[in-house]
């Protein structure tokens, strides 16, 4: 079958987040975000609704959410 190449896009923007937990065993209804040392770059569900948000400092977002698990960034898992 000779037709068009079809390419599909897919946007997922807690990416980062979900792929760190699987790596790291962390339960995926934890609060968890990924940090790139300084700042959170990307947050989980549950952590949102603790108000832990992107672009916060590591410090600012546990004291929002005191049980998070903050997870170090990784380009080469984050990007797939």
């Amino acid at each position: 079958m000779n037709g068009p190449v079809r390419t599909t896009a897919v946007w997922v923007p807690d990416w980062p987040v979900v792929a760190a937990m699987a790596v790291a065993g962390v339960p995926v209804h934890s609060p968890a975000a990924v940090h790139d040392g300084r700042r959170v770059v990307a947050t989980s569900a549950t952590a949102r609704t603790h108000g832990v948000r992107r672009g916060m400092r590591r410090r600012a977002a546990q004291g929002c959410c005191p049980q998070l698990v903050l997870l170090p960034a990784d380009e080469g898992r984050d990007q797939v």
